[in-house]
């Protein structure tokens, strides 16, 4: 619940430290570049970036095991982040990504949502009451104090380590704005069965199982959330989406080639012939459950605008 964000992360929490290391790196560093076709969008020059502002990406080709944390949320989320202060007259955004909370300039963070035909896929937000200059200030002083705080790779709250939702949430809450995101129960809340249970299968081992009880937070859910506004938005907001769009957006952009490619180590801890397991995927996607979300869309988010 940030549960996803970013890497081969939700359900690397499922898998010893060594696998989940293999499975990590051999997302992220190997597999190979993917060619871009037609122009490449330059990163927008108009937004009105400010400290606080909270930006969720896909990072489909980037990191194409996100694949897996959008089905697994209904959503196109797969990381998020904060923008605090300048450096050299360029806005950085604090996040968490393995192996710990670091920070990057925005342009590089926005780069990592470009999707293989050049377009950058990210949404904008901000709290929808502003921070004062003293939340500002504390805001930057709190996300300075996490930097290096490690990953968590468990994806299910604790106090030693934070993913990428778990560090906006506590980042925004330690200085005393509350529930910017929604802390659910990971095995209740979230789509585990998405695409048939064929992405979870890649993962699921019964001698290690996530806890019942355990609890966790999602990027769409900081996004969607009532405290937030939106800025601007390139992904879809204030709804949950289905299989079959997710899969559509992600054979649109190139994230499906990526996430092919990408899939040789696991393909191979699992024994699995790829072809075969993308021709799943492809038959999932069109089942009729496929096409509606995997739950209504929660009462305790951001409410669609009434039509």
């Amino acid at each position: 619940m940030q549960f996803y964000c970013d890497h081969a992360k939700l359900s690397l929490g499922l898998m010893n430290k060594k696998a989940r290391t293999i499975v990590l790196y051999a997302f992220i560093a190997f597999f190979p570049g993917i060619l871009r076709a037609g122009p490449v969008e330059s990163i927008p020059q108009d937004l009105p970036l400010k400290t606080g502002q909270i930006i969720g990406i896909s990072e489909m080709i980037k990191d194409p095991s996100t694949f897996f944390f959008e089905a697994f949320t209904g959503s196109r989320y797969g990381h998020i982040g904060v923008i605090g202060d300048k450096e050299n007259g360029r806005w950085q955004v604090y996040h968490s990504n393995p192996p710990a909370v670091q920070k990057s300039d925005i342009s590089d963070f926005l780069e990592r949502s470009r999707d293989a035909s050049g377009k950058l896929n990210f949404t904008l937000v901000e709290p929808a009451s502003p921070l004062s200059n003293g939340e500002e200030k504390a805001l930057i002083d709190q996300m300075r104090r996490m930097l290096g705080t490690p990953y968590n790779y468990e994806q299910y709250l604790n106090s030693h380590s934070v993913n990428c939702s778990e560090f906006v949430y506590k980042a925004f809450q330690n200085i005393g704005r509350e529930k910017i995101g929604e802390i659910e129960k990971i095995i209740n809340d979230t789509n585990f069965k998405s695409f048939d249970g064929a992405l979870y299968g890649l993962y699921a081992s019964p001698a290690v199982t996530l806890p019942k009880d355990a609890y966790g937070i999602t990027p769409v859910s900081i996004i969607n959330s009532p405290k937030v506004r939106v800025v601007r938005a390139r992904l879809p907001v204030e709804r949950l989406l289905s299989d079959r769009e997710i899969y559509e957006s992600w054979e649109k952009g190139g994230g499906l080639k990526a996430f092919e490619r990408a899939l040789g180590p696991i393909a191979a801890l699992h024994k699995i012939n790829i072809d075969d397991f993308m021709k799943k995927l492809d038959a999932a996607s069109h089942r009729p459950r496929a096409l509606q979300p995997f739950r209504p869309y929660p009462l305790s988010w951001r409410q669609p605008p009434q039509k």
